[in-house]
């Protein structure tokens, strides 16, 4: 069994290949697999800074990784967002920070975050709610030292100390790369199983697998299918699901099952960084 792994250019691969036998060509930075069926472990990224949010300053990366620039117990956060994810946050952290501040939209927390999770942030008493606030500027030196947050009710824009800003206000779907053939949903995210075989738009002979895209042989797991619950255990799941549909697929088509490709992708930009021809 050999792995081989190099940049993809998603526009010059051919999915499927010719006649179902794996390859793996390309010239210098980029590689172009054929494979008889390929399933795609892609996640969401990129959550959509709020509009009009100014840093004073391009950040550091190795700054920003050394996150622990103080003791834990002096550090004072700061949350945006409001949902589940922004509440299990605001927990998390007040077990060790100061301060927890949750910058809050909305006027409730009660429309977006499930009940459990509000009477657990009550009893926090480092834990407190700005409503109808926005982040609009972060200022600091050699690392995060306040945020500016707006009321949204008058416009008064107040200064924070904040040792840490984490933003918990969902994703985009990143599926732009993907070809016309695998449909997406409104969100752009992509369609599998039932879902394709509600739009009408498959032609063959049998239903889709569970976790198949509108295009026979692509299979889609994880975060970017439309549907399923955004958890790290759920896409784990769907990935070994993923597998085996995969290998049933192949017994169909009667193709080799030596012709299996792995697509993966750069977790900063959910764009193909590699693949894998076995």
């Amino acid at each position: 069994m050999r792995h081989r792994t190099h940049d993809l250019d998603p526009r010059g691969a051919d999915p499927l290949g010719e006649h179902g036998k794996p390859d793996a060509t390309g010239g210098e930075g980029e590689m172009h697999v054929a494979a008889a069926a390929v399933a795609e472990l892609l996640a969401p990224w990129g959550p959509q800074p709020q509009s009009g949010v100014v840093a004073e300053r391009q950040p550091d990366p190795v700054r920003l990784a050394r996150y622990h620039l103080e003791p834990e117990h002096l550090r004072v956060e700061a949350i945006i967002g409001a949902g589940n994810s922004a509440g299990q946050a605001a927990l998390f952290f007040s077990t060790h920070a100061r301060s927890v501040t949750i910058l809050c939209r909305s006027d409730t927390l009660e429309k977006s975050m499930s009940r459990y999770l509000i009477d657990q942030l009550a009893l926090r008493s480092n834990i407190h709610t700005l409503y109808r606030a926005e982040a609009v500027a972060a200022h600091g030196e050699r690392s995060l030292e306040a945020i500016d947050v707006r009321d949204a009710a008058n416009g008064d824009v107040s200064r924070h100390a904040s040792s840490g800003l984490f933003i918990f206000i969902g994703a985009d779907a990143e599926t732009g790369w993907l070809p016309r053939e695998i449909e997406l949903d409104r969100r752009g995210f992509v369609l599998t199983g039932p879902d394709v075989q509600a739009t009408g738009s498959r032609t063959l002979d049998r239903d889709p697998y569970r976790l198949e895209t509108s295009l026979p042989g692509i299979f889609a797991c994880g975060d970017v299918r439309s549907g399923p619950i955004k958890r790290v255990a759920a896409s784990v799941g769907e990935g070994s699901m993923a597998v085996a549909f995969v290998h049933q697929y192949l017994r169909y088509t009667g193709s080799s099952e030596s012709a299996v490709g792995t697509l993966t992708v750069d977790s900063h930009t959910n764009r193909p960084a590699g693949a894998v021809a076995r």
